[in-house]
């Protein structure tokens, strides 16, 4: 027999042993195998067909019409009146659904096999656990590890045996949901499914399993104890977001002048295998997007959503590759003497007790800073150091009476908590108090909520929602919220480069540094006659320091006019500035006065409607008139005026309205300001048809004194004169 015949004999062997290996290890788990499948198969199939089943029903009692007849069809919602013994009755028509009765159940079919589903991250989760120590728990048992050290199958063969086996399970469980799902469909005639978008999707969701499965296997793997496996699974699942929320929680309640606390610590929640779970729940909603059908509100997150997810994956393929390979390495050294031990490896008890202990310390010390009592912090944090420290070690030597084993490490760890505790209590490292230097700064942002009209910044979420930005602000870490990305929106517009606006943002600084000093850790300080303002100082280097501050209103109102009048204030606080003629929405008014007949005929022809709908500005309720409809010209023409008028508003004028809108909020009066209503265009074009009280997006813009501009337009094109 040749060489070349022997080793092909061999590598049979090997292979036969692995699967003989694998069978007998599903053999054994026959148990978990049925509870998967009976998962799996309520999840898929049986989920599915409820629905379609429901949906065939509902759609039809609710007027969803055969596929020849939809494609004439438009949604409309009518209300007839039909007369009766009793007079006449009025009724409300069901709204007819453009799409077929196929087109809904591919749809529902889609939203099913491809997500977003809340429950497949949860059993992906779960099961990856489960599968983990069931493969690995025999591990724990010095019987059950003699017995296969004794068997002729190398260490390398019976961890991969393991491993592939637990793998194997969950794509015999998913595969049978999926399949059963899809046999489902066909019986209900559904067809034309996303393929590719499915396969990617549920493809994605297994490279989740092996995170989590090979991440519960390390664990398992550092621990000779089922108990001690747990804590220490556990351990490794939440240690990444429990100190991410510690040093977050720290930085909130000490450093009062941070605009937004999170930091570096941010990348701690990476270290745990449930964040890449939670990431995935875009993963389908991104797929779904690329081929054009949108299950969620998110569609205008598709440029950064898409990329982001493939990130998410790349990187859960790269850490699972790192995971499996120390556990192979774990595997190999773990001693077989370890079983019944509480660790496999002595080593990492050290490291692993003092991370936790200090953390436990800081955990309980927070207390104290809600108090803003030092002498809470020390007592809570000797507390929490003695407490945690004393129940490790006796976990880890399974031992009570081991609690003050380790008494050098025990003073090690209150010593950590302890600096800690003061890194952030005194602000050792001037974090609060930190001001650049004049030279420093290359411009500043300055948002004082009450020296900015009231708006909702129409352009701004219009160019959000429908993309109009090209990288719309979407945060995966957090979620989309409307106030926060206005806010920022508006300081990231602002690039305020004077030297007067500089100082006058240097001295704010200073001002509600001084503040913050005085009532930091102090005694019931009260914030009367003060004003908060939010000031970004960009750095000539690109770093940019964002801080909140209490000033003093006086100083505010002193160098509100410096800020008002520097180039780019105006532009950033109204968005409408920066829009060409071509980007001219639709425009209306919310008149002061009452519109004589003449001119409610003259509104009226735009927009039969207008006059019908009421709405609330500046406190109080208006008649709402279309000025422009589908007139392009007269958009145009208003939105030129309108930002003629912006540019040569001076501050003592927008100050006064400040002031005169204030009063009728408090005294009931009529507010005497009449108010243009702005809708952007991107909403204009994709609600074509619509009064104008039916948009999403709008902006008001009160008609002051000075706004010549825009009375001369609405005198000459409608005949109104406005007090």
């Amino acid at each position: 027999m040749t060489s070349k015949s022997l080793s092909s004999e061999n590598k049979n062997q090997k292979s036969s042993a692995l699967g003989a290996l694998i069978l007998q290890n599903l053999r054994s788990h026959m148990a978990l195998l049925l509870l998967g499948l009976v998962v799996m198969l309520f999840n898929y199939p049986v989920n599915l067909g409820m629905r379609l089943t429901e949906a065939r029903q509902e759609y039809m009692v609710n007027g969803y019409l055969p596929e020849a007849e939809a494609a004439e069809m438009t949604a409309v919602s009518a209300e007839a009146v039909i007369g009766g013994a009793d007079g006449p009755t009025s009724i409300v028509v069901a709204e007819k659904a453009v799409k077929t009765l196929p087109e809904a159940m591919r749809e529902i079919t889609n939203g099913v096999l491809l997500g977003p589903n809340t429950l497949i991250p949860l059993i992906v989760g779960i099961a990856a656990i489960l599968c983990a120590f069931s493969m690995f728990r025999y591990l724990y048992s010095k019987r059950q590890t003699d017995f296969y050290q004794a068997l002729p199958v190398s260490r390398g063969k019976r961890f991969w045996g393991n491993y592939l086996s637990g793998l194997l399970i969950m794509v015999l469980c998913y595969g049978a949901g999926l399949l059963g799902a899809l046999l489902v469909s066909a019986a209900f005639g559904v067809s034309h499914l996303m393929w590719a978008e499915i396969a990617a999707s549920n493809a994605g969701y297994l490279l989740m399993f092996l995170l989590i499965y090979t991440a519960a296997g390390t664990g398992i793997l550092l621990c000779g104890n089922l108990a001690v496996g747990v804590l220490a699974v556990g351990w490794l699942f939440s240690a990444g977001p429990v100190l991410y929320t510690l040093i977050s929680a720290l930085k909130t309640v000490s450093f009062d002048t941070i605009y937004d606390t999170m930091g570096m610590e941010q990348k701690l929640l990476y270290l745990s295998p449930v964040k890449y779970l939670t990431e995935y729940t875009y993963l389908p909603q991104a797929l779904a997007e690329r081929a054009g059908y949108s299950f969620r509100e998110l569609s205008q997150f598709q440029d950064v959503l898409l990329p982001h997810v493939t990130r998410t994956l790349l990187g859960t393929a790269a850490i699972t590759v790192i995971l499996l390979a120390l556990n192979c390495w774990l595997f190999a050294k773990r001693p077989s003497e370890s079983a019944g031990n509480a660790l496999a490896f002595s080593r990492i008890g050290g490291p692993v007790r003092f991370i936790t202990t200090v953390a436990a310390a800081l955990y309980l010390a927070l207390f104290g800073f809600s108090m803003e009592s030092l002498p809470w912090v020390i007592l809570l944090l000797l507390i929490g150091a003695l407490i945690m420290h004393g129940v490790m070690e006796s976990i880890f030597h399974l031992d009570i009476k081991a609690i003050l084993r380790h008494k050098g490490e025990l003073i090690a760890c209150i010593a950590v908590s302890l600096l800690g505790a003061c890194l952030f209590w005194f602000d050792l490292l001037g974090t609060n108090s930190f001001l650049p230097e004049r030279q420093e700064v290359s411009s500043v942002s300055v948002y004082a909520p009450g020296y900015v009209q009231d708006s909702t910044d129409a352009v701004l979420q219009a160019e959000n929602y429908y993309g109009k930005a090209g990288s719309p602000e979407f945060d995966p870490e957090g979620y989309y919220d409307a106030h926060y990305y206005l806010t920022n929106s508006l300081n990231k517009r602002m690039e305020l480069s004077s030297p007067e606006a500089v100082e006058a943002a240097l001295q704010l600084g200073e001002n509600g540094i001084l503040h913050n000093n005085q009532h930091r850790r102090g005694p019931q300080y009260s914030y009367e006659g003060q004003d908060y303002v939010r000031v970004i100082y960009r750095l000539s280097g690109g770093e940019e320091n964002d801080r909140n501050f209490y000033v003093d209103a006086a100083l505010l109102q002193e160098l509100m006019p410096e800020l008002f009048a520097a180039p780019g204030y105006k532009e950033a606080v109204y968005p409408v500035l920066d829009l060409s003629k071509e980007e001219a929405g639709a425009f209306g008014l919310a008149a002061a006065k009452d519109m004589n007949e003449t001119e409610e005929k003259a509104l009226r022809k735009l927009s039969p409607m207008s006059a019908l709908s009421y709405q609330y500005y500046g406190g109080s309720e208006r008649q709402v008139y279309d000025l422009t409809g589908q007139d392009a010209g007269q958009s145009e023409k208003l939105l030129s005026a309108l930002q003629e008028d912006l540019r040569t508003m001076d501050y003592e004028t927008f100050a006064a309205y400040c002031e005169a809108l204030e009063s009728p909020m408090f005294s009931g009066e009529k507010n005497p300001y009449s108010y243009l209503i702005y809708v952007p265009l991107e909403e204009v074009l994709a609600k074509e048809g619509l009064e104008l009280t039916d948009y999403t997006y709008t902006d008001s813009y009160p008609i002051l004194e000075s706004f010549t501009h825009v009375r001369e337009v609405l005198e000459e094109s409608y005949g109104i004169t406005l007090s």
